[in-house]
């Protein structure tokens, strides 16, 4: 899918391309205008039933959070590299839904480090600015027992 893929901090967008430790990594800002997205970091958290008029509709969110907080975590989830073309199927379609439904991306957690990713849909909406150059110092791998 052509989206372009934004990290909320440098280490976030160097995260996001799995680095060795003594590579480099070209990181630029984006400047992005007003838009619609639907974050799912927290969505219990942040969806307020105050903003719905219809008791209908407030039954119906709170049956969609367990839907939002599962996109969530499968955007969030880390994929290998070898199930790459096979385990991004499912986000790719529900992002897909999300796009259709008007929206113009999508924000979540990052799976590699405390910041926050956004899917554009339309990657001709953010402005590129400046590109840094940032050296991979170390990378941090946290493992337990299988």
């Amino acid at each position: 899918m052509p989206y372009l893929y934004l990290g909320s901090m440098p280490e976030t967008a160097a995260a996001e391309i799995r680095p060795h430790t003594g590579e480099v990594a070209c990181v630029a800002d984006f400047t992005i205008p007003e838009i619609q997205a639907v974050d799912l970091r927290n969505p219990r958290k942040l969806v307020s039933p105050f903003i719905l008029e219809d008791a209908g509709a407030i039954g119906q969110l709170r049956a969609d959070l367990p839907f939002l907080e599962r996109l969530g975590e499968e955007l969030t989830r880390p994929v290998l590299p070898s199930g790459a073309a096979i385990d991004y199927i499912p986000s790719q379609y529900l992002c897909e839904f999300i796009k259709k439904s008007g929206f113009d991306g999508v924000v979540y957690r990052s799976s590699v480090s405390d910041g926050i990713n956004l899917a554009l849909f339309d990657p001709s909406k953010a402005q590129g600015g400046v590109v840094a150059i940032y050296n991979v110092d170390r990378v941090s791998v946290q493992v337990s027992q299988a």
